[in-house]
């Protein structure tokens, strides 16, 4: 013969046994001085209470080391690798007009030239990229202010409290230290 019993807990009870947030109790404090228990805290919200606007604008005013780095956006790096393939294939085949010259003696470093001047792009400037050092160079000297430089895709700002400086004729220092593994490439005139 089968009984029937029928069991009855209140809601904190039957939640605590699952192990169920209500969004009011918190875990149980801890022992004060006195050996009595500290009154339960507070479950927090699940995620960000902020909105999707919130978070970019919040993410657009971190700076140097704060900066979030493009490995933390999921893909990203390989959006950027294929990026660069589809425009590395474009950049070799663009050709010259009036008073424009194109060297491409190396495809990955085309040197566009004209009479007002010449512009490197995807120069990858000298310097080890091994965690420690932050100095780097081109090839030929560039113009004050008009270089721009690129950490693993992503284009970085030039002056002092943003990413990167130009210390000399030809030389560029970071703030932030590149890490191993990281890619740089550099456009200037």
């Amino acid at each position: 013969m089968t009984k029937k019993i029928d069991i009855i807990l209140d809601k904190k009870d039957f939640l605590k046994r699952l192990d169920i947030k209500n969004g009011v109790d918190g875990k149980p404090g801890i022992q004060g001085k006195d050996g009595e228990k500290g009154s339960d805290g507070k479950d927090g919200e699940q995620g960000s209470p902020d909105t999707p606007e919130e978070i970019v604008s919040k993410i657009e005013t971190l700076e140097g080391e704060a900066r979030l780095d493009a490995k933390a956006v999921k893909n990203l790096p390989e959006f950027i690798k294929e990026s660069k393939a589809n425009f590395g294939f474009v950049l070799r085949d663009i050709t010259a007009g009036n008073n424009i010259t194109i060297d491409k003696t190396d495809p990955n470093r085309p040197i566009i030239s004209s009479s007002g001047g010449s512009l490197t792009v995807n120069e990858t400037p000298a310097g080890l990229v091994n965690g420690t050092n932050k100095v780097f160079t081109t090839l030929t000297p560039f113009t004050t202010g008009k270089t721009m430089l690129y950490l693993n895709g992503m284009r970085q700002k030039l002056g002092a409290g943003n990413d990167y400086t130009e210390t000399g004729a030809s030389e560029i220092t970071f703030i932030s230290t590149p890490q191993t593994g990281d890619e740089l490439i550099i456009d200037y005139s």
